[in-house]
């Protein structure tokens, strides 16, 4: 699942015309969300055992 990700935006770079810095911009964001979204289910799940 992650590795296509990344290779969707590697493909998207080398025909992309949008400069590099916005690219990553890009990049880190959608990783940030993964990684909140992640967050959230850890702790949603560990929740009820932490009361």
């Amino acid at each position: 699942m992650f590795s296509s990700f990344f290779y969707e935006e590697i493909q998207d770079d080398v025909v992309s015309s949008t400069p590099p810095n916005i690219r990553v911009m890009r990049v880190q964001i959608k990783a940030h969300i993964i990684a909140i979204i992640l967050l959230l289910m850890i702790y949603f799940a560990l929740k009820p055992t932490i009361q």
